[in-house]
Formats: structure tokens, sequence, C-alpha cells
């Protein structure tokens, strides 16, 4: 595990210097990505054959799917409204830090965020 910004082929080189002997990486996998893994991989001919039968659709994860660490918000149709164009809105205050944002529906929306200074709720990210 390694956070955004490792440069794994360069900690190679590196430590290839450190001992003298030079080095170089001859296969890098990367096992996950957030809450994508390789096992929830397809390969480009399992999509296209997907595609060419025309299920490809239920081989898609919820636009939400790598969201569900943060808190959730429902929110009226007004304030939806606002959200789809981006406008910020008073709402009841929660800890800062972003929220999955649903219409009354459960329809996804996107991501907003509260600002405490101000008291209202930012769209972040919109799915539209």
């Amino acid at each position: 595990r390694c956070s955004r910004g490792t440069y794994i082929r360069a900690i190679a080189r590196d430590l290839g210097q450190r001992l003298g002997c030079g080095a170089h990486l001859d296969n890098l996998v990367r096992l996950a990505v957030g809450r994508f893994t390789l096992d929830d991989a397809l390969a480009l001919e399992e999509l296209a054959l997907a595609a060419q039968h025309g299920y490809w659709t239920d081989l898609l994860f919820p636009p939400d799917f790598p969201l569900v660490h943060l808190p959730a918000a429902i929110v009226h149709d007004e304030r939806a409204h606002d959200f789809r164009h981006g406008r910020a809105w008073r709402g009841p205050s929660a800890r800062g830090g972003r929220h999955r944002v649903y219409g009354e529906g459960g329809s996804f929306l996107g991501v907003a965020e509260f600002d405490p200074t101000r008291g209202v709720w930012n769209p972040r990210l919109g799915f539209v």
C-alpha cells in the first residue's frame, strides 16, 4: 500500500544507487485504486463481448461506488435544483468535509461540501 505520489520505479532506482549496483523494475502491477481492485477489472475482450451482446451496462459500477466512505446527505427538490446549477445553498450544519448528495428519489447528484464559516453547502462535483 502506498499513497498518491509514491513513485515505485523511482524507489527501485534509488535503492539500486544506494546499493551501488543499479536497479530497475521488471514488472509492476497496480492491485487497487481506492475501492477498485484488480479482481474487479475486465479484459478488453470481455468488455467488447459485453458491448456486442448488449449487456455492457450491467458491468458498470454505480457512480457513487468509490465515494461510499463519505457521509450522505439527501436534499429536497429545490436544493437538488440548486446543486445541479452549481449554486450554494443554506442548510443544516454538518461537520466540514465532503458529502455524497442524493435527491429525494434516491438519485445520486454528486458531492457537496459544507462551509461552516458561511453556513452553506457548496457543490463540488455533479453528475447530471
